[in-house]
């Protein structure tokens, strides 16, 4: 078979070659040329033609040529033969050698990817460049995309996924309050009062009160503006409107800070990052992926702890109550909470209670 190219212009090798539907190969001779053409051909029972149901045997010689182009050809993996499969589909194996590889990876950029991988220094930086891009992902690209994304939610999804959460919580850990309902009526007018001389409209939050033995002493305020507080938080608290309004305020802060919505997109992208990376892993790699995805989940709410409590001290300045009641409450709760060690401040979706005391304090001053 005439090419019209010159001998000097092509490199021979020889591979093996399974023709469509069939496990058996034959051996081939594979001239790769230097115009990006590859032909192969061989003498042998052809494995084209069939007679019936039966192979026809033949002998005749096989042959064929097509461009690079025309090649799907798969990446290196260590020593084995490479695999190309030709446009009828075809299976090419061919040796792992420089010049095969040289040639068959001229275009391609895992070819680089390859040769950077037996070079230790390259190991070395991708060593350290890794979890360096990972952290640098975790801690300003994916906070600033969920900002943007809290931004962008239309209220009626905000509206409806904040009145779904509520419900579900009413039907499993959340019960009626047990409180009167004349001295709820008086924390409810009593904050309005100072929401109004802060500046912020009363109307957009919706204050309520629930017995819960799950939650314990706690407050959550959703997306839409719903701020609840349990009894058990009323009873730690003494009652006392002041110390309860510096947990309102810090309430508040997350739903000005849009956080509910912004931790909603963190948690997914955390989780599917976490997922891409480690996801082909198995056995105790799995418990690390769910370990980590909580992980940096818990970091995120961290973050966002600290800003509701900047938030609320930032606004008990401008009201004659001032941030100490936010300090009392941070200390009645660290009381009950106790002393905190590392690894329950990591897997917390909170700050440790002794930092946001001392915070509290420096606030006073």
């Amino acid at each position: 078979m005439s090419t019209g190219i010159e001998e000097s212009e092509r490199l021979e090798v020889t591979g093996r070659l399974y023709p469509p539907g069939h496990a058996k190969g034959v051996e081939v001779t594979v001239s790769l040329l230097l115009s990006s053409h590859l032909t192969w051909r061989t003498t042998a029972p052809s494995l084209y033609k069939a007679v019936g149901d039966a192979v026809d045997t033949t002998d005749t010689t096989a042959a064929g040529q097509c461009s690079y182009d025309d090649l799907n050809i798969t990446g290196r993996l260590a020593s084995l033969e490479r695999e190309v499969t030709l446009p009828d589909g075809s299976l090419l194996l061919l040796p792992n050698e420089h010049r095969v590889n040289r040639w068959l990876d001229r275009r391609k950029l895992s070819s680089r990817f390859y040769a950077w991988e037996r070079r230790p220094r390259y190991v070395l930086a991708s060593v350290l460049l890794v979890p360096l891009s990972f952290w640098m992902l975790w801690r300003y690209v994916l906070p600033a995309a969920a900002i943007q994304f809290a931004a962008l939610v239309p209220d009626y999804y905000v509206d409806m996924a904040s009145r779904h959460t509520l419900e579900a919580l009413d039907s499993t850990f959340l019960e009626p309050t047990g409180l009167d309902q004349y001295e709820v009526q008086e924390y409810i007018d009593y904050w309005e009062g100072n929401l109004i001389s802060l500046g912020l409209q009363p109307a957009d939050y919706h204050i309520g009160f629930r017995n819960s033995e799950t939650f314990g002493p706690n407050a959550f305020a959703l997306p839409d503006g719903s701020i609840i507080f349990t009894d058990q938080l009323v009873e730690l608290l003494n009652g006392d409107p002041d110390v309860l309004q510096a947990i309102l305020l810090h309430e508040i802060g997350h739903v000005e800070r849009h956080h509910g919505m912004r931790m909603v997109a963190q948690a997914i992208v955390a989780t599917i990052t976490v997922s891409i990376l480690f996801g082909d892993l198995s056995g105790m790699a799995e418990f690390f992926v769910g370990t980590s995805s909580t992980v940096l989940q818990n970091k995120f709410s961290q973050e966002l702890e600290w800003e509701a409590d900047d938030y609320a001290l930032q606004q008990l300045q401008s009201i004659p109550q001032g941030p100490r009641y936010f300090t009392e409450a941070m200390e009645q709760l660290a009381e009950l909470v106790g002393q905190e060690g590392m690894a329950a401040q990591w897997l917390s979706s909170h700050p440790s209670m002794q930092r946001r005391v001392e915070n509290a304090r420096q606030q006073e001053r």
